[in-house]
């Protein structure tokens, strides 16, 4: 998602989660995403081998990580989303086809147990109450899986600003929660699950581009000290 500080004169009209990614999935994918662009270029260096292991992809959106889960070798891949709309766009990739669920992540259509790698990415904020969420990433996670989970930094709301993006002649901005770091590891670990890494990335060269490509230099230049997002590693706590 885009991220845009708050306006003094103009405020966004504020959409559900559903309606949001209904009305941006048309054009998610055409302009460069820093939030994403950062993401990727973090967790690319931590994502261990995916050869031979089966892979999940929550809330896939337009299958940007099912790609690279493919490209690296895995055994299997599937992608689930709520938005019929985001999956639409996925389906555009020949190489989806079959893949993809439409489906609520706080309730997975995966057997128990059966998920090597399992990728979370920008879909926590979206949620009011986690617990269904890891509940479940913990359950379908296989004894040596792991969890990647991405999202908007918590710091950022504090900054001011706002999960949103451009549609027509007008700011919408997707309703969202704001969690804490600790509490997503807390849920996590009373779910059966254990930290094993963690990073809260800056803005860096590549990200930069993108904002000075759009104009937005200054944005870059007042934030870019501060963690962006953050990425969040689990185990299962017993190797069964």
């Amino acid at each position: 998602m885009n991220l845009a500080q708050r306006s003094r004169t103009i405020e966004p009209r504020r959409v559900s989660v559903r309606e949001g990614y209904a009305l941006w999935a048309a054009s998610y994918d055409r302009c460069p995403n820093p939030l994403l662009v950062l993401e990727e270029r973090v967790m690319e260096a931590r994502l261990p081998t995916v050869v031979n292991r089966r892979g999940l992809d929550v809330a896939c959106g337009t299958g940007r990580w099912m790609n690279r889960l493919i490209a690296r070798g895995a055994a299997s891949v599937f992608g689930l989303d709520l938005s019929p709309q985001m999956l639409g766009c996925a389906l555009r990739n020949d190489s989806l086809h079959g893949r993809l669920l439409q489906a609520d992540c706080r309730q997975i259509p995966i057997l128990s147990g059966t998920i090597d790698l399992a990728l979370c990415s920008f879909v926590a904020g979206y949620l009011e109450d986690l617990k269904s969420l890891m509940r479940e990433l913990s359950r379908i996670l296989s004894p040596r899986a792991e969890i990647f989970l991405s999202d908007v930094h918590p710091s950022c709301h504090s900054r001011g600003w706002k999960r949103a993006f451009r549609h027509e002649n007008q700011v919408l901005e997707i309703e969202n929660t704001r969690h804490s770091i600790a509490e997503i590891v807390y849920l996590g670990e009373a779910s059966g699950l254990r930290l094993v890494g963690q990073a809260e990335p800056h803005w860096g060269e590549r990200e930069r581009r993108i904002f000075e490509a759009a104009g937005k230099i200054r944005l870059y230049e007042g934030n870019c000290n501060e963690p962006a997002i953050f990425i969040l590693q689990f185990r299962p706590f017993r190797m069964r």
